[in-house]
Parts: structure tokens; sequence; C-alpha cells
């Protein structure tokens, strides 16, 4: 987590899905959109998290995954993805597929030796996303289902998730 205060208001207002304040975060107070909390959870995690797409849209558009990555993990496993899977929101799945799916191409047109190597090391692919579990062992997949998101359970099965997940 940053000492800064002011990064400490951009997980609040993001997981509020305060819009106009995560973007004077970012672009006026330039706040690293990748800082993370005490729980080592990002922006985008909050926004997620509150199934606020149009953060969401805005921490993604435009931006590397270096500037805000849908890939990060926090302190407990969750991805941007499983929060999205968790909250029910599709249209986040789709967001953070989308922009992950991004990120491979982008990676796969560099050389091999840089972009895609590292994204294989980091296990930065959309099938590992979609199929990682967290500190309890539990998939995006099985949170979906627990709480009945029919949408996102699409989703998430048509990039592959495991019907046997836990």
């Amino acid at each position: 987590m940053g000492d800064d205060k002011r990064e400490q208001t951009v997980w609040l207002a993001a997981a509020e899905g305060k819009l106009e304040s995560v973007r004077m975060f970012a672009e006026v107070q330039k706040v690293d959109l990748n800082g993370k909390d005490a729980d080592e959870r990002t922006p985008l995690h909050w926004a997620c998290a509150g199934c606020h797409d149009h953060v969401v849209q805005y921490l993604l558009e435009g931006r590397s995954v270096e500037q805000c990555n849908p890939f990060t993990v926090d302190d407990s496993g969750w991805t941007p993805l499983m929060s999205a899977s968790s909250a029910g929101s599709v249209t986040i799945a789709r967001l953070l597929i989308d922009k992950m799916r991004e990120a491979e191409a982008a990676a796969a047109a560099s050389p091999a030796s840089t972009a895609l190597e590292r994204m294989r090391r980091k296990r930065m692919r959309v099938a590992a996303v979609v199929g990682a579990q967290n500190e309890n062992g539990v998939a995006a997949l099985p949170y979906a289902a627990s709480k009945h998101r029919l949408s996102v359970l699409r989703v998430l099965l048509a990039e592959g998730a495991e019907v046997d997940a836990r």
C-alpha cells in the first residue's frame, strides 16, 4: 500500500463508483492505478466488487497492463474477475476479459523474448485468470454459481472455465 493519502482515497472512490473522483486522482494527481491498499486490492478490484462498470471501463480504456492491471491478485488470491463474478456483473466480466485478450494480442505481436514471455511467466493469460483459484481454492465460476449469476456463468464457461472447478 502506498503511504500517500491521495492513493487511499482512490480506492474509496472506485468502491463507491465515483467516476469523477477516480478521474481526478488518475489524471490530475497521477495516482498509481495499480497501487494496492492494505489488503493488496487495487482501485480496479474495488470497482469490480461494487459493480461500477463505468469506473471499470474508465480504468481499463486506453491503458496498458502496466497502467491498470486486470490480471492482478489481492492478498487472498482474488482477481478483479473473481470480484466481478461474485458481484454478478456480466458487463464487467466482459470488459476484463476483453482487456486481458487485448493484452495477450499485444504481447503476441511483440518480440517473443519480451512481452509474451513475461506474460507466460507471470501467468497473465485469460485462461489462467478464468481458472485461477483464491487462497480458499475457489475459482470465479463457483462464486458466480453460488450466487446464481447465470449471465456471468455463461461468459466464464465460454472462456473455458471448468465446470468441476471448486
